[in-house]
């Protein structure tokens, strides 16, 4: 389904570049042919439409080939971060027990959980190689799910994993076909555009945001390493014509660092995790990029963008809806004294997932809503222009003694204060008022944690007040970058 559109896309422009890496180019007609190279592959492997199969491939361009593939023939893929550690990755293939895996990647697995075996051989293009590895312990239970017709070709995601296992998301081709048809809409995109993707295809955001649409635009799409130097981004963008550029916040941080130059892009997305507002000012003062930030779910692909109509008063929110997609407010969950309202966000779209691939019951549970609508676990709050701020989530909330305090507003006080470089508020139990606030803190050797407290008491109310800081040398992160608060207090 989303193969046909790319197709159509391109037809009659056989010779286009279509992807870009390290210093190929490849052509709409190589691409066929490389797809059809990886198909003949897996099916001597044996995998075929009946079949899951695991994807931890590093680099993108072969996770977009393998993509084309895997969907053409009907199997169910299972989204690898690229970066998990071993131990990471058998705990997930352990778990979800995919029939076959695939990587890029020299991996010792072989009688790990469920017994997996790499074959005597593989498939991949050339200096290229993808590695297939065989589930000995195949029953069949993925059988069902995979001969689903609704389901053919459907592609998996795991959640951000902030959380010890994360929830694996289903996106069917209809979800994902619609979610690129809703960016293509939102964007304009057309086959000129010229896109430099510094997000790994195997995140949701890479995926659905950063490459999908454009392919399916007959556009063309350069992928680089999401760890990239600041010497290489930078001679990418300032020498070869791109219109839009696919980043994460670290990689705003090193151009507002080390970049002097104007950019001459008509979009720059930002996602995967917050962006500092000092970020915002000083890349739009440098450069004069103005930062979309976009706002998704795995469940639900694109939501919202700072895209049109970009100005001072709303260069921090993350803008208004997509094409085909409405947000609405809740129930408002905080005190009326506080800095800004905080209400459940909720979203109605054409792409919302069927629901997660349940281990226990080898089936999807499926995706809870209220008459049509998907509560996100977001909470923030609308200006009258549509525009929509992300401010906290729900399970993030401190609750102390019935107030709820959001942990962000502290977080913000805390990194104003001279010698903060990073901190993070979590609640921790009270046997009188249930939580309190407790700070960790990333901060230059000399800090005085009770000026830094003196400092929060001519900011917040009493309750808002950190009742412990305890300086750290590390906020636990995820790969993308989003800080892991439930193992916060693991690190000290």
């Amino acid at each position: 389904m989303v193969c046909e559109l790319i197709k159509d896309a391109f037809a009659g422009s056989e010779n286009k570049t279509i992807i870009e890496y390290e210093d190929k180019k490849i052509s709409f007609r190589e691409y066929l042919e490389l797809v059809e190279i990886l198909k003949k592959g897996f099916c001597q492997s044996g995998l075929g439409p009946d079949n899951s199969v695991a994807v931890l491939l590093k680099k993108s361009y072969l996770g977009f080939f393998s993509f084309s593939a895997l969907s053409e023939m009907g199997s169910i893929q299972l989204m690898m971060d690229p970066n998990l550690s071993e131990y990471e990755l058998e705990k997930h293939l352990g778990v979800f027990s995919p029939d076959y895996f695939i990587t890029d990647t020299a991996i010792n697995i072989n009688g790990k959980p469920a017994s997996y075996s790499r074959l005597e051989y593989g498939t991949g293009i050339k200096d290229a190689p993808i590695f297939i590895y065989k589930n000995q312990s195949m029953d069949g239970s993925w059988k069902g799910l995979c001969n689903q017709k609704d389901l053919k070709g459907a592609v998996i995601f795991f959640s951000s994993g902030s959380t010890d296992m994360p929830k694996a998301v289903i996106r069917t081709q209809d979800n994902i076909l619609k979610d690129a048809i809703n960016n293509i809409e939102t964007f304009s995109i057309v086959p000129e555009d010229k896109v430099l993707c510094a997000a790994s295809f195997s995140h949701v955001y890479g995926f659905g945001s950063g490459s999908i649409p454009y392919f399916a635009s007959g556009a063309t799409v350069k992928f680089i390493n999401p760890f990239t130097t600041i010497n290489k981004l930078h001679n990418e963008l300032n020498n070869n014509g791109y219109t839009v550029f696919v980043g994460l916040p670290i990689h705003y941080k090193l151009l507002m660092d080390n970049c002097e130059d104007k950019l001459n892009l008509r979009i720059a997305f930002s996602a995967g995790g917050a962006i500092s507002s000092e970020i915002v000012k000083n890349i739009y003062a440098k450069t004069g990029i103005r930062i979309n930030n976009m706002y998704g779910m795995s469940e639900l692909g694109g939501i919202t963008t700072l895209y049109e109509n970009i100005s001072e008063d709303n260069l921090f929110s993350v803008g208004t809806p997509l094409s085909n997609v409405q947000v609405r407010l809740g129930e408002k969950i905080n005190d009326e004294g506080d800095e800004y309202p905080l209400f459940e966000i909720y979203v109605k779209s054409n792409t919302i997932s069927p629901g997660y691939y349940d281990t226990n019951k080898k089936g999807i549970t499926g995706t809870s809503l209220e008459d049509g609508w998907f509560n996100t676990n977001d909470l923030g709050y609308m200006t009258e222009d549509g525009s929509v701020y992300i401010k906290s989530r729900r399970q993030n909330m401190i609750n102390t003694s019935g107030k709820k305090i959001n942990p962000l507003e502290i977080e913000s006080v805390i990194c104003q204060f001279q010698g903060i470089r990073e901190a993070v508020v979590i609640g921790k139990k009270d046997e009188e008022r249930g939580e309190v606030p407790v700070a960790f803190i990333v901060a230059e050797p000399s800090i005085d944690k009770q000026a830094l407290l003196s400092f929060c008491y001519t900011k917040l109310p009493m309750h808002k007040i950190p009742k412990e800081v305890t300086v750290i040398d590390e906020l636990p992160k995820t790969k993308s970058g989003k800080v892991k608060r439930h193992d916060v207090g693991r690190v000290v």
